[in-house]
């Protein structure tokens, strides 16, 4: 009776060693998304990243809602549009979630941050569902709704820079 040597070799996939390097190399990927904030002016220039990053994906928002209202841009045009805007402001929310604040100073500037974040990210997905559906006065209240939610972002980055 034969039986599959696949990934039992020295060193393969399925030997104690394969599986060490394999869960060594997923840390370090892991760990290359998103560096540590050792020191509250770390912390600070991650989360003014987030803010900038996040306040500029909703201003993307706000102008193709403005546009879109206006029917100056083709309905596929501004979902493709809002759509990617979703994802940057999700993306930016997400990673700085996941750093771990290294003192208490950092735990109240992300207590104040994390929900502005969250809030524009949620606005700005909304706005993508209704660009999908080609509504274009949905797009324009949503916008509304999202402009002093930037304002405060982009206020942030001003008093953190």
């Amino acid at each position: 009776m034969r039986t599959s040597s696949v990934g039992t070799a020295p060193g393969g996939p399925r030997s104690g060693r394969g599986r060490f390097v394999l869960a060594v190399a997923a840390l370090a990927m892991a760990a290359a998304c998103v560096a540590p904030a050792r020191t509250f002016d770390d912390f600070e220039g991650k989360a003014v990243t987030s803010a900038e990053t996040t306040a500029s994906e909703a201003r993307t928002a706000i102008l193709t809602s403005s546009v879109a209202e206006g029917s100056r841009i083709p309905g596929p045009t501004a979902s493709v549009i809002v759509a990617e805007a979703a994802v940057g402001a999700t993306s930016a929310r997400d990673t700085f979630a996941s750093i771990q604040p290294p003192d208490p100073e950092s735990d109240a500037l992300r207590a104040e941050l994390l929900p502005v974040l969250g809030q524009a990210a949620d606005l700005i997905a909304s706005m993508r569902i209704a660009a999908r559906r080609s509504d274009a006065q949905t797009m324009a209240a949503i916008g509304a709704e999202l402009e002093p939610v930037a304002t405060t972002l982009e206020r942030f980055v001003d008093d953190h820079r």
